[in-house]
């Protein structure tokens, strides 16, 4: 999902810099985020659904660790808060996630059938 952050003109659309690119990979790193969107969306490809280790789960991590105070290493509704961020970098968080929510609601009405009229009105 982050190659699609390479290219500059999805990039430009999203303000995120080259050097913040790099900041959001070592993050996710650190959140944990391997694959998939959720639960739901691993156990529609796999027969095994669980949020460990998925898109979701990490922002879920990521803006617990933000929202909480620095060094929180206490489950939160069953969440470990990952505190990468703070003060004006969760500008960086924030374009994160724009860009994951922004991707998986396009996904979402890619697969849903539609008629002609309503493909054309989508975008």
């Amino acid at each position: 999902m982050l190659d699609l952050l390479l290219s500059p003109a999805i990039a430009s659309k999203f303000d995120v810099t080259a050097e913040e690119l790099v900041s959001i990979q070592a993050t996710l790193d650190k959140a944990g985020v391997l694959w998939g969107r959720d639960g739901i969306h691993r156990q529609e490809l796999t027969g095994v659904g669980f949020d460990e280790n998925t898109w979701m789960f990490g922002f879920q991590r990521l803006f617990m660790g933000y929202g909480l105070a620095q060094g929180a290493e206490e489950l939160v509704a069953g969440v470990l808060p990952c505190d990468v961020f703070e003060g004006l970098e969760a500008q960086i968080l924030g374009k994160m996630a724009h860009f994951g929510y922004t991707l998986f609601e396009r996904l979402a009405d890619l697969a849903t059938p539609k008629t002609i009229s309503e493909w054309g009105g989508l975008f």
